[in-house]
């Protein structure tokens, strides 16, 4: 892993960042000599800078610290570039170790503060190969394009490199992880799924959660979903292409999509995810969209602005639940089934991971537009169950809870039920169900 280079931009914030071959102490002097302006900043603005450049300068010794970690070789790996994503990167690295991936690169492309910050534990572990740089030389002249031919120098330490955004996130369909999807594809050049985009579904500030918060997406078929992010088979992939959805291969290789149809571009012919689809969220929420205009592009295009923000939201105008289900599934996974075994055993552990993968961003209404007329019939059976008849005995009670609850709207709908009422006999029974 190279080390973080020492630069002189004309920025004096930038100057935040020291050589890791200067002594902690000499650094920290500089910094706050160049970020104080020549002693001409006092007061919160001399202590904040204070805090960064500590912080800058604690990040370099880390990175220094980490450096004794050699990247492992893995079947699929990662690379991905950043900028001032400190909230993003670790849930989008644990979405996708999740999919079985063990390696990932993180090119960290002059951030306000080093990543590093975030993603020591993960570096220490020797999953994340991080590197931060400014200054660049690269034929294309995008930060981009460098990043991800700097990862193509590792890529005799795996078979599949996958090269996406941090706003990007893979989605599988055949309760397969990625590196067995990847085995049926390793005479081509590249597997190029279709992206999927998603608009803010209504969210104005950030939600805990990418995957389980934004629901609402474009027609399959919009003119968008066409475009395609690679997974490269690193055996056929010579450089980055002229943009981020192309790559060149050797003679006689390309990229295809899931269908194996040749895909020459950064688009394909016609859009597909029944097997495999990256889900693009494109906005957010309207406050991480503000943070995205001041950061910039990554590949040196025209930057986002709020009509592009107004219009991924008009296009947004279906309902896609593979992420929910997605994160649904893996804390089932973690937790255990909870909508099985948390019913006869009354398992609170259980239980409250579900209403917490269920409670985030979304789910409810989601749910709610596609199954309001059942859950209605599902509640009017359950109003009708005797309250003398015994939970632990009654089968029928049981599967129609259940069936309510993976509807998904089930708690939110009977909270509102059973707020007024006077007998209470339906909270009470749903409570000895549960």
């Amino acid at each position: 892993m190279t080390p973080l280079r020492a630069v002189s931009p004309k920025s004096s914030a930038s100057k935040c960042h020291p050589s890791p071959r200067q002594p902690l102490s000499r650094s920290s002097s500089k910094c706050q000599r160049s970020c104080n302006d020549g002693g001409r900043a006092s007061g919160p603005i001399a202590a904040a800078c204070s805090l960064l450049c500590a912080a800058a300068v604690f990040a370099v010794w880390l990175q220094a610290s980490a450096a004794a970690h050699p990247p492992r070789g893995t079947y699929v790996a990662m690379c991905l570039i950043v900028k001032d994503q400190h909230r993003d990167v670790v849930e989008w690295i644990q979405h996708h170790r999740n999919l079985g991936v063990e390696q990932f690169y993180v090119m960290d492309h002059n951030s306000s503060v080093p990543l590093i910050l975030e993603l020591h534990p993960l570096v220490n572990e020797g999953l994340v190969q991080y590197e931060y740089f400014r200054d660049f030389t690269h034929s294309s002249g995008f930060p981009q394009s460098w990043a991800y031919d700097h990862c193509l120098q590792h890529a005799k330490e795996h078979n599949f490199m996958a090269f996406i955004d941090a706003d990007e996130f893979i989605m599988l369909k055949d309760n397969l992880t990625l590196p067995q999807l990847l085995e049926e594809y390793e005479s081509y050049g590249a597997l190029a799924p279709n992206v999927l985009i998603f608009g803010s579904s209504g969210h104005e500030t950030r939600p805990p959660n990418t995957t389980e918060a934004y629901y609402k997406c474009a027609p399959l078929q919009a003119e968008d979903n066409r475009h395609v992010k690679v997974i490269a088979n690193t055996r056929y992939t010579l450089t980055a292409g002229p943009d981020p959805h192309t790559f060149l291969y050797s003679a006689g290789k390309f990229a295809v999509t899931e269908r194996f149809q040749r895909i020459n571009g950064p688009r394909s012919l016609n859009v597909s995810n029944d097997r495999i689809a990256i889900h693009h969220y494109a906005t957010r929420s309207r406050e991480e969209f503000r943070d995205k205009v001041e950061r910039g592009p990554a590949h040196g295009n025209i930057g986002k602005s709020w009509e592009f923000f107004d219009l991924v939201n008009a296009m947004s105008t279906e309902v896609c639940l593979d992420g929910i289900r997605d994160a649904t599934s893996q804390t089932q996974e973690l937790e255990g089934d909870p909508l099985h075994s948390a019913l006869p055993a009354g398992d609170d552990t259980s239980k409250q991971a579900m209403f917490s993968a269920m409670e985030r961003a979304g789910y409810y209404q989601a749910h709610k537009e596609l199954t309001k007329k059942s859950l209605e019939h599902a509640f009017e059976q359950l109003e009708g169950i005797s309250e003398s008849q015994s939970p632990a005995e009654d089968d029928a009670a049981k599967k129609l809870m259940h069936s309510a609850m993976k509807r998904a709207g089930y708690f939110h709908a009977h909270r509102r039920r059973t707020k007024h009422s006077n007998s209470g006999t339906l909270l009470a029974r749903s409570r000895h169900i549960l």
